[in-house]
């Protein structure tokens, strides 16, 4: 009986991955993390030890590699770690930060944090009539919200085409419990119009077809974390985008791409596009825009990085 998060973490990239689970649960929540270096996939080395390491939100830290029945806390296969949460992570209500350390002949290597919101145990001081009905409404209303989520991922199998197409999704009805990973059908209008203001998790399109996958997302401020693997291409990508400021790049841009509705683009997103574009050296050239008020911003270095790389603006 055990129910498995999964997340996504980049050894190289601070993104914050956010899984639910239940106070007091023991040995039955546990997250499998994929683990990436840089947009590749990366797979511990054979001989190494895996620990989990966590801070609860009132400060309590700790560390284990075994369980309470004596097994171990990770295990791996190839670049997933299963990672068991122990009672002490899930001890008491709130955010807890948890990592997964790597120790290897002498090295040391840490997974960027991600949370885990331990949710307030309905069950202890149940006996008490009336009880707590502010914890109990919370707590059933993420029930609720866990079962949806769940459904949402399980229903859309990797395709992610025009599957938040809709003004209905905003910063609150758009609260993803994992990292969204587009490997089958397409990522077309994924976002289309919808009233986010950032997307909050990572997103990998990982399949050739991402035409208009922001179109009409006027209201978007941050995509913390976009990685783009065989996309070859991202028609109309950000149309009508004009409130974009941040925006962090992994994988290759490899099909001409615009940007030219983000007025408001930080110079640190640019340089991120631009570093993230494949370079065309002796092949058709492509285009990548920008807005004319981002494009006076750019220095001469990144104006001629894009060129040296056989990339139009």
């Amino acid at each position: 009986m055990q129910i498995i998060s999964r997340i996504i973490v980049d050894l190289q990239r601070k993104t914050r991955p956010l899984v639910y689970a239940m106070q007091n649960d023991a040995g039955t929540r546990a997250v499998k993390v994929a683990l990436y270096d840089g947009g590749t996939v990366w797979a511990p080395p054979d001989g190494v030890t895996m620990s989990v390491a966590y801070r609860r939100a009132a400060g309590t830290v700790g560390k284990y590699d075994t369980l309470p029945d004596g097994s171990a806390a990770c295990s791996v296969s190839g670049n997933e770690v299963v990672a068991v949460l122990s009672p002490p992570v899930l001890a008491e209500p709130g955010r807890v930060a948890v990592s997964i350390v790597f120790e290897h002949a002498g090295a040391r290597l840490a997974t960027f944090p991600f949370d885990v919101m331990s949710e307030g145990d309905l069950a202890a001081g149940a006996g008490a009539q009336g009880g707590d009905y502010d914890k109990g409404y919370t707590a059933g209303r993420q029930a609720e919200y866990d079962r949806f989520w769940n459904a949402v991922f399980d229903s859309a199998n990797g395709n992610f085409g025009s599957a938040f197409a809709s003004q209905v999704w905003n910063d609150e009805t758009f609260n993803p419990d994992r990292s969204i990973v587009c490997t089958a059908g397409t990522a077309t209008t994924a976002f289309n119009n919808a009233k986010i203001t950032t997307t909050k998790v990572p997103i990998e399109i990982r399949v050739a077809t991402a035409d208009m996958m922001f179109a009409g997302c006027s209201n978007l401020k941050t995509v913390p974390y976009l990685g783009f693997f065989g996309v070859t291409s991202t028609g109309s990508f950000t149309a009508a985008c004009n409130n974009l400021e941040e925006i962090t790049v992994d994988g290759e841009i490899q099909s001409t791409i615009g940007f030219a509705a983000c007025s408001k683009l930080t110079n640190a997103s640019v340089q991120s596009i631009i570093d993230h574009l494949k370079d065309l050296t002796g092949t058709t050239s492509k285009q990548v825009a920008f807005h004319s008020t981002v494009k006076a911003k750019m220095t001469e270095e990144q104006v001629n990085a894009i060129w040296a790389k056989n990339w139009t603006m």
